[in-house]
């Protein structure tokens, strides 16, 4: 008796057995969509950037030029932009307070590369000093954004990058500034894309 409802249960087993192995492998690639889904989301890939330096050169020219027959020796002098302000001293922070809403230009060219236009870009952000900025561009769930910089006493912060460097794919991006003071966070949507072409 014992022996006969073994065999039968057996027997019911292997009738189910392809529907459990067909139940465990649709329950198996569901999770694993559902998984690539949410895990293959571009995480926010940091652009590089180039440093911005100050560069100042100041030269006299031979005392037998024109400018030293006039008396006065000519004297010409390069500047180039920088992180900091023209005084050098780092922003405080106002307590408490949040960031202005960023301003300027967030991104020099918005169709890089196009109509054989340079592919380097110039990014500025404009805030309360002492905030933090970067600038993001979105392109679906493709996300890539310029490292966060503080903004020191002048209110702006500058980055030189190329988008070729940036791994952008060809396509139209979303560009946004974000300025972060205090725990409290200001961002602002450039009205045009970022037009990347081929």
């Amino acid at each position: 008796m014992v022996t006969k409802l073994i065999r039968r249960a057996i027997r019911k087993f292997r009738r189910l057995n392809p529907f459990i192995i067909i139940g465990a492998i649709a329950v198996l690639t569901a999770l694993g969509v559902f998984a690539y889904s949410h895990y293959s989301r571009s995480a926010s890939v940091i652009i590089p950037a180039k440093p911005v330096t100050t560069v100042t050169s100041s030269t006299s020219e031979n005392p037998q030029s024109t400018s030293a027959a006039q008396g006065s020796p000519a004297t010409s002098s390069t500047t180039t932009k920088t992180d900091k302000s023209a005084s050098g001293v780092p922003a405080k922070a106002p307590s408490g307070a949040g960031p202005a809403t960023p301003s300027g230009t967030f991104v020099s060219n918005h169709f890089p590369g196009k109509n054989d236009t340079p592919s380097s870009e110039e990014s500025l952000c404009t805030t309360t000093p002492g905030a933090t900025c970067y600038i993001q561009f979105m392109k679906g769930s493709d996300v890539k954004k310029l490292d966060s910089k503080t903004v020191d006493s002048s209110g702006s912060v500058v980055w030189d990058w190329d988008v070729k460097d940036a791994g952008m794919s060809q396509g139209k991006w979303k560009i946004t500034a974000v300025a972060t003071l205090n725990g409290k966070t200001a961002s602002a949507d450039d009205s045009l894309s970022l037009e990347v072409t081929p």
